[in-house]
């Protein structure tokens, strides 16, 4: 078999672990999107605001992966899930994503990449996600291990600088409390950031829940 055919003999995909985000929440987090929005110079700042669709808690992000392969990856989370504690996180105030270092306050102009809700009590989720990785050493797999601060994208930046009126009205709801979300279970997805349409980019692939032996139904 040629290598071309061999190349292409699999399809590839990225893998993303993630913590849905209850409705509530998610509706807070809409408001908050919708009075920045009013505020947005289009000629200061090219934002693209996360869709309520695709809202979640990013916990892993892979590299490429072979599409027969995803399923092997959900099997090695399962056990390490089914032994932990459900937990809680609060998702409470807004940062500013700088260069690789969020920031809480006026933002540093064009250095902003992103928008974030933070996330506290987040201590359960980092040593949860540190078992998570170690279980993958022997799979050959990539996974983002940057330095990792749980969050939530609210929008993410192509261009950002800053305005007095965008301030004044982030500044006013910094300190916003959007609920809290029950970790119960966590959701393996599949992505495509090229092909995939922006308002839903992910396949659920399955839920493992936490401290169940039991495989939490498909589906939204």
């Amino acid at each position: 078999m040629a290598k071309a055919d061999e190349d292409n003999l699999f399809g590839y995909e990225e893998v993303v672990l993630t913590i849905e985000v209850p409705t509530a929440v998610c509706g807070g987090l809409a408001e908050v999107a919708s009075a920045l929005k009013r505020v947005t110079n289009p000629q200061q700042m090219q934002l693209f605001w996360v869709p309520p669709t695709i809202t979640h808690v990013s916990v892993l992000h892979t590299g490429r992966v072979r599409e027969d392969l995803v399923g092997v990856l959900a099997d090695a989370w399962r056990p390490v899930l089914a032994a932990a504690e459900p937990f809680s996180l609060t998702v409470r105030g807004l940062k500013f994503y700088e260069e690789g270092e969020p920031s809480v306050g006026e933002a540093d102009g064009d250095s902003v990449r992103a928008i974030w809700a933070s996330l506290q009590g987040v201590e359960p989720l980092l040593e949860l996600r540190e078992k998570l990785i170690a279980v993958l050493s022997d799979l050959d797999v990539q996974v983002d291990t940057e330095v990792f601060e749980p969050h939530i994208p609210l929008a993410l930046a192509d261009s950002f600088r800053n305005s007095r009126e965008f301030n004044t009205a982030f500044v006013e709801r910094q300190e916003t409390q959007f609920g809290q979300i029950n970790v119960s279970a966590m959701s393996v997805k599949v992505s495509n950031p090229v092909e995939g349409p922006l308002d839903s980019p992910f396949t659920l692939k399955t839920s493992l829940p936490l401290g169940s032996e039991e495989e939490a139904p498909d589906g939204p």
